[in-house]
């Protein structure tokens, strides 16, 4: 009954190890120690002897008219209750008793067999004479597991003048399993009935799960789910000790008077030395549960173990505390606490969660877990006890998925009890409409018996809403401490909260009431989007990286209120709603957002620092609107930012950067200092500067080939002076300037009004601009949609040097000057980004001056110049490529090359400008082989030829070719005709076409030179046309005539003279296919290479558990290649090596090395500390290697000698695997990177790498070789783009898959693995890193499968015991 959720919830709760009293909070609950005492174990209950699942259940009859002569064999032949016991106990078999009509019961014991004591008819009941559990006796005394159902309880009753007293019961476990099924109600009255003019009562009824006066040696499992109005419940024993541990299950229960999971010790000591379980689910009780014991005397109810305390459908009408220590000062726990809290609903102001117990101390951690539409309300959770109670431990507070909480958390206890140890408050995923506070501390009695956290206090929100504050009446946290409130991913809240004054959130630096009594050493620091209503009097703020506090402005009030100081670091942003203040320093990295003002002189917002500013490298200002959700346009003039004190200027100033948008307007920030305010000596404002910007136009040009006149000699080299086109410059002048010379709606032409200057005297420099060719018009950009005329710039002084350029390398980042730039066939199918070569000049210095302005003749104008970035496309030619004179009439067409022919009218024009060619006879026709021919083929064949498509379907040829006209005069720049014109071109027939079918052209207008790899997307959005061919002849040969005003790709498609041909065939460039055939590592797409080229063989898979050998011509790996050329088709092979253990490591035994964690999970998506990660490597050194280097000394201050992980990590920095992060700094509690774990790893092996790092990103990294030797080994991966993320923090589950690696701890399936085994309920059979983590976590032996990398399990083994380590 209920079992099956029953074993679930005991598995989850009673696996919680012990911990030391000092346990840090922020450090999380390591799974890969067992510190302090032995953690327990999953077991099945305690005290039940193995069953025969089997056997046959024999059937007794019982009841009042039974006889001791009968058997009880049917309902017509009942026997007593004590005849029936004996004849259980004389079967040795699992019996049932059925009980007919009323039975008396004054004490009996039940069988030595597993019994079900239940009812046969409507009338069953047990009748009990008084026994009281206070005075040694009982009614029922188990001696094998009981299950009581469908039965009533009745009890002898006393009738005095007025009243009928019924008498005590008393059931005694003796630690054998006892269930009181749901069927069991009662049958005597309760208080407050009157019957027969009495008024009735019940003295008591006890369930005990130990024993009554005696101690037991095993443990005790007890389920109650009656509605009997039962008085005292323990878990334990009454005045007697249990030995093992204690499950004490009640669900749906109408009331318990009291509930003790642990024992009640009055008279002798109660003691448990094992681990507790309590559920309580859906029930009610009218007095305080202790999930420890209860001591009324001297004697001891102590429990040493851990408690785990399950509360789940409490409803609105539960309103007592639930202690989870024990009550009295002879009741301690030694061991953690935890609870686990769901679907809850404690609105009853008598309702509260103490992580301690009454007057009674707990030496270890509390866990305190609030989840799933839990809602709790005044003063409801405490993290200590109450009263004359100490934690020496950490207290962990977690609150999650909950609709409401709208009561009080509390750091510490209640009515002066402490906390000795580090607590950590964590909200998150609500709520939202409601509000909960949170103390820092917890309530003292008075001034001579506060409640004292002695220790760091930390308290996360985390997409919730919360009132913090770091003290509550006579509560403290001691001065050697802090308190650090952590604001963290809240932004589900930015959107609700911001503009709503209902919803506000505050964070106050003193005590609730009392804002004179302030906290000491607190912080708050914002990890995520977090919205505020005010952080009164904190001494810091911080905001990190990836962190935006925002202001909610409600009620006049502002975010900051008695901050000192405020520090934004890089990434992070600072969101303000209206001007605000703080007293001291203010040091920004970050974003700084304030509203936009209407203009510079109204509505301005700024932010006032009291100390000094310091603007870092990463600053910027961006005004918003919107109340703060949409970024405003600058305003020329708008102070963001005010200094109190005397202000010095930094050796190197940092400005304030503006957005994208504001530097498109030239807007920049600026600061100045300020005499006519007594209390501001420095501010930061918006400026707004006009330039003149120079930017060189765009230009195309080719390059290869062998018969580029102008541009190579006949040995390819550049010829001088004419290797790259005259560069062309376009000018954006000022506002004023323009309406000044009328140019806003058309270009104006500025020769003869604008000269540049720098330097006076002998370094004077001056230059001219003048337009780019005779009788040019404007070009309009599309950009800003301008018109501007495009310049060359001349040097006025004689001997003075030309303007040059200068060309950055897309790839390399070199830098290169135009007249040292050789444009060669390297350099084709390039973009190189192309601006203004300085030359020693420098450009701030450098002015632009206004003269001969039309009404302004006798004024100057002077601007500072910026030089903005064009583009140098550099497209490439095969070394068949050639040029051609462009014909002026079709008479001059001969040969056998393509020809063009343009009418006398037709006007040439640059790179798509509007500078004309005048020049007609330089410009030329290329012509060359296309890329990659057989993307065109599939395109043609696909989707141009059918029966609807303007081709039809046949057999056909190909012959390609890439056309476009060139300026063979000017660099081979690209050239474009002017718009609506065309030129003629004569494509030749080749000789195997057969003339009397049609012939036709397709243009793939879409494809640029350098189309290859790309041309599929391209087309997609612009399919190939069909163009119309005339077949004529001229001059003896025939040629297919078409007209094309644009340049790319062509095809002549044709049939052959025979008629038929392999469809797709044709002419152009040959290409064969290079397949990577891994062998089981990383895949590779096929590669297509020109005929002949010679590939070089430099990529490295990676294959888990083996190591990359090579590549291979042949399947059998006989012949080693490092290249191949391309003759035909080909495929090379990968080769692998089994990657064997490091010496060092214990790759023979499979023992678990990672435990799970104290909530019943294994948290495989979670961070992994340095320290966590040096444990695990420790633990799976050889037991040689192990005590070679064993030691508990290490150079790192922040290592404490008793520290869990100490002897570790001194041992493997003894080695030399594990390094600090200084000289003296280990950083312990810091999750570790992936670089740091893939270093960690690499140390084990001596094998150094040799070769250009395998991942995009690391580059210089201190860890770069280690991740590439880690690499090789199979032992590490990078990221889907190339990447490898070395600073990035790894996950739990990630560092379990590369241990497993390293170790070759490979099962391959779930087949692979054994019933029975540690399963965690956040780590499902779906999940990537599943088989990782069973591997992991379960000890097991283990065969290799036939691969020899994969292993399947044959055993499992239990799991080893570190703790001699970990003292």
């Amino acid at each position: 009954m209920k079992k099956r959720l029953l074993s679930l919830i005991l598995a989850l709760c009673i696996i919680i190890s012990f911990s030391p009293s000092t346990l840090s909070v922020n450090l999380p609950e390591v799974d890969v120690r067992t510190e302090g005492l032995t953690p327990a174990q999953p077991q099945e209950a305690p005290a039940e002897k193995p069953r025969d699942a089997g056997a046959e259940r024999r059937t007794i009859y019982v009841s009042n008219e039974g006889t001791e002569e009968d058997d009880g064999a049917t309902a017509e032949t009942p026997t007593t209750l004590a005849r029936a016991t004996e004849l259980a106990n004389e079967g040795k078999k699992p019996v049932e008793i059925v009980v007919l009509g009323q039975v008396s019961v004054d004490t009996w014991t039940s069988p030595t067999v597993e019994t079900t004591l239940r009812g046969g008819d409507e009338n069953a009941e047990l009748l009990f004479e008084y026994c009281s559990a206070s005075d040694g006796a009982y009614n029922i005394s188990l001696a094998d597991a009981l299950t009581i159902d469908d039965i009533k309880f009745n009890c002898n009753y006393t009738d005095y003048f007025f009243s009928r007293y019924y008498g005590t019961y008393t059931i005694v476990a003796n630690g054998y399993p006892l269930v009181i099924a749901s069927g069991v109600q009662y049958s005597y009255y309760t208080a407050d009935t009157i019957v027969d003019g009495k008024t009735c009562s019940t003295s008591s009824c006890y369930v005990i799960g130990g024993g009554l006066d005696e101690d037991i040696t095993g443990g005790t499992h007890v389920e109650i789910y009656t509605s009997l109005p039962l008085t005292y419940v323990y878990g334990g024993g009454v005045n007697g000790s249990v030995e093992s541990n204690v499950y004490l299950h009640i669900e749906n229960c109408g009331k318990i008077q009291h509930v003790c999971a642990g024992g009640y010790a009055n008279k002798k000591d109660a003691k448990v030395n094992g681990n507790i379980t309590l559920d309580f689910i859906n029930s009610v009780t009218d007095n305080p549960i202790y999930g420890g014991g209860y001591a009324r005397s001297s004697y001891s109810a102590e429990v040493t173990g851990s408690i785990c305390i399950n509360l789940s459908g409490l409803n609105n009408g539960f309103g007592r505390p639930i202690y989870g220590g024990g009550y009295g000062k002879n009741a301690p726990v030694v061991g953690n606490i935890t609870f686990n809290i769901s679907n809850t609903k404690m609105n009853n102001n008598a309702a509260a969660i103490y992580g301690g117990g009454y007057n009674s101390d707990v030496t270890g951690d509390i866990f305190i877990h609030i989840k799933e539409n839990s809602l709790i309300s005044e003063e409801t959770v405490w993290g200590g006890g109450t009263g004359d109670s100490t934690i020496t431990g950490g207290v962990t507070i977690t609150v999650d998925d909950s609709s409401e909480v709208i009561g009080e958390i509390h750091a510490g206890g209640n009515e002066g009890a402490d906390v000795i140890g580090d607590v950590s408050i964590t909200v998150s995923g609500g709520p939202q409409s409601a509000c909960p506070t949170i103390f820092a501390t917890g309530k003292g009695e008075d001034e001579d018996n506060p409640a004292q956290v002695d220790g760091n206090v930390s308290i996360t929100l985390h997409g919730s809403r919360a009132n913090v504050y770091t003290l509550d009446k006579f509560g403290e946290v001691t001065s050697d401490h802090t308190v650090t409130i952590i604001l963290d991913d809240t932004d589900k809240l930015s959107g609700a909260v911001r503009g709503d004054s209902k919803l506000d959130q505050h964070l106050y630096n003193y005590e609730k009431n009392t804002p004179t009594r302030t906290g000491n050493g607190a912080s708050v620091i914002v990890k995520g989007d977090y919205t505020s209503t005010g952080i009164h009097g904190f001494p810091e703020v911080v905001i990190e990286d990836g962190g935006i506090l925002r202001e909610h402005l409600a009620s006049g009030e502002t975010l900051f209120d008695g901050v000192e100081t405020v520090t934004i670091q890089e990434g992070g942003a600072l969101d303000l709603l209206q001007s605000n203040e703080i007293s001291g320093n203010f040091t920004c990295a970050g974003t700084l957002k304030m509203p936009a003002p209407i203009s510079a002189e109204a509505d301005i917002c700024y932010l006032t620092a009291g100390g000094n500013v310091t603007v870092q490298e990463g600053a910027a200002y961006v005004p918003t609107k919107d109340n703060g959700a949409a970024e405003a346009d600058y305003v020329k003039g708008d102070v963001f930012l005010k200094q109190g004190t005397v202000y010095t200027q930094p050796s190197a100033k940092v400005d304030f950067a503006v957005s994208e948008a504001g530097q498109a307007k030239e807007y920049f920030t600026d600061d100045r200092a300020v005499t006519d305010e007594s209390d501001i000596t420095h501010e930061w404002f918006v400026d707004q500067t006009q330039y003149v910007t120079i930017r060189p136009a765009d230009i195309t040009v080719y390059t290869g080939g062998n018969s580029y006149d102008g541009v190579t000699d006949e040995n390819g080299q550049i010829v001088s002076g004419s290797g790259l086109p005259e560069a062309g410059y376009l000018l954006t002048v000022p506002e004023e300037i323009n309406d000044m010379l009328e140019g806003p709606g058309q270009a104006v032409d500025l020769a003869g009004h604008l000269t540049f200057t720098y330097g006076a005297g002998e370094t004077a420099r001056a230059w001219d601009i003048q337009l780019y060719s005779d009788g040019a018009t404007s070009t309009t950009a599309p950009v800003d949609g301008i018109a501007r005329y495009i310049y060359r710039m001349e040097s006025v002084k004689e001997g003075q040097d030309p303007v040059r350029l200068q060309f950055t390398d897309p790839e390399t980042g070199e830098v290169k000057i135009s007249d040292e730039f050789d444009v060669s066939a390297i350099e084709q199918n390039r973009i190189y980004s192309m601006t203004i070569y300085s030359g020693g000049v420098d450009q701030g210095l450098v002015q632009a001056v206004f003269k001969d302005i039309p009404e302004h003749s006798d004024e100057t104008f002077i601007y500072p110049v910026k030089i903005e970035e064009g583009a140098l496309t550099v497209r490439g030619a095969t070394e068949e490529g050639v040029t051609a004179p462009v014909e002026d009439k079709a008479d001059d067409v001969t040969g056998d090359a393509i020809t063009a022919v343009a009418p006398a009218d037709v006007t040439y024009y640059v790179n798509d400008s509007q500078v004309e060619i005048t020049d007609k006879n330089a410009v030329h026709l290329l012509t060359d082989e296309v890329l990659d021919d057989q993307v065109l083929i599939d395109h043609i064949s696909n989707e141009i030829i059918g029966p609807d498509t303007g081709i039809p379907n046949g057999d056909y040829l190909y012959e390609f070719q890439y056309l476009d006209l060139v300026d063979s005069s000017n660099g081979n720049a690209y050239v474009t005709l002017g718009d609506g014109q065309t030129i003629d071109l004569y494509w030749p027939v080749p000789d195997d076409a057969d003339t009397s079918a049609p012939f036709y052209i397709v243009h793939f207008d879409a494809l640029d030179r350098d189309y290859e790899g790309a041309a599929d997307e391209q087309l997609k959005e612009n399919p190939a046309e069909k163009l119309d061919g005339t077949l004529v002849t001229l001059n003896g040969k025939q040629y297919i005539k078409f007209a094309t005003g644009s340049f790319s790709p062509f095809a002549l498609v044709y049939q052959k003279e025979s008629g038929g041909g392999d469809h797709g065939g044709g002419g152009g460039t040959t290409y064969y296919t290079l397949r990577y055939e891994s062998n089981g590592g990383t895949k590779y797409k096929d590669e297509r290479y020109r005929r002949n080229t010679l590939v070089k063989l430099d990529k490295e898979p990676v294959r888990e558990g083996y190591t990359f050998t090579g590549w291979y011509a042949d399947k059998a790996l006989t012949e080693p290649i490092d290249d191949i050329r391309m003759t035909s088709n080909k495929t090379v092979y990968a080769g692998w090596e089994r990657t064997g253990v490091p010496d060092r490591l214990n790759g023979d035994e499979h023992f678990a090395y990672i435990i799970g964690r104290d909530d019943g999970l294994v948290h495989p998506e979670a961070p992994i500390t340095r320290a966590e990660v040096a444990t695990i490597f420790f633990r799976l050194l050889t037991d040689e290697a192990r005590d070679e280097y064993l030691t508990e000394t290490s150079p790192f201050a922040d290592v404490a000698s008793d520290a869990w992980y100490a002897t570790a990590v001194a041992t493997m920095q003894a080695m030399g695997i594990v390094e600090g992060r200084s000289p003296s700094a280990f950083d312990p509690e810091a999750p570790i990177t992936r670089g740091e774990f893939a270093a960690i790893a690499a140390r084990f092996d001596s094998d150094p790498y040799h070769g250009d790092d395998r991942f995009t990103d690391i580059s210089g990294h201190w860890a770069a070789e280690y991740i590439n030797q880690a690499a090789v080994k199979g032992w590490v991966e990078g990221q889907p783009d190339g990447s490898f993320a070395p600073d990035r923090s790894i996950s739990r589950a990630e560092a379990m898959t590369l241990v497993n690696r390293v170790l070759g701890r490979l099962p391959e399936t779930a087949d692979d693995l054994l019933d029975g085994m540690i399963t965690w309920p956040d780590n499902p059979p779906g999940a990537w890193y599943y088989l990782a983590v069973q591997e992991a976590t379960n000890s097991h032996d283990y065969g290799r499968k036939a691969d020899t990398v994969h292993e399947t399990w044959t055993g499992l083994q239990p799991v080893e015991d570190w703790t001699r380590y970990e003292q």
